[in-house]
């Protein structure tokens, strides 16, 4: 997972991805504060990270404040759904989503990045979800493909323009 006080910008492309700006706040203990902006919401996002893996605890859609709460106070609400957890092997599934690579490289505006885990998701209606899960950087890019059955296809994806460090405290966002 990427480090905290860090601001991720992503590039939207197509009607199913927005452009998203992902902000990642002070660690508290082995809980990092996410909020996610893609220009007509905001969500926040408390993942817990351990020697287990990648965990998503908490979400509230709607999220407009501009400080994160104390993580205390919202820990009667947590729920634990995992995202990337030991071990990660090709073919294994974690909450509907496949591990189809774990070995990817994925070139960015950053360079290419190595040792990418691919999760793939292919839900009711045919379309299929991708996500590209990069070391130091966690999630890197997000896809969509659906073929219609008059052999057209749609894609969309969601990958970054800028990677960067402390562009929040540059900001003067970050406390």
């Amino acid at each position: 997972f990427p480090k905290e006080k860090q601001v991720k910008y992503f590039k939207g492309v197509g009607n199913e991805f927005a452009t998203e700006t992902h902000t990642f706040y002070e660690k508290q203990d082995d809980l990092l504060p996410v909020i996610i902006d893609n220009g007509g919401a905001s969500i926040l996002k408390v993942y817990q990270l351990n020697e287990k893996g990648i965990f998503l605890v908490y979400e509230q859609a709607e999220y407009y404040e501009d400080e994160v709460p104390s993580l205390q106070s919202l820990q009667a609400e947590f729920n634990e759904t995992s995202i990337l957890t030991k071990s990660i092997k090709v073919g294994r599934v974690i909450n509907g989503w496949e591990i189809v690579s774990v070995d990817e490289k994925l070139t960015i505006q950053v360079g290419t990045l190595n040792n990418v885990i691919v999760l793939e998701r292919e839900n009711e209606d045919g379309s299929l979800n991708r996500e590209y899960w990069a070391p130091i950087y966690s999630l890197v890019k997000k896809e969509f493909y659906m073929k219609h059955e008059d052999g057209n296809e749609t894609r969309h994806w969601v990958g970054p323009q800028i990677l960067s460090a402390g562009m929040l405290a540059q900001r003067g966002t970050m406390q």
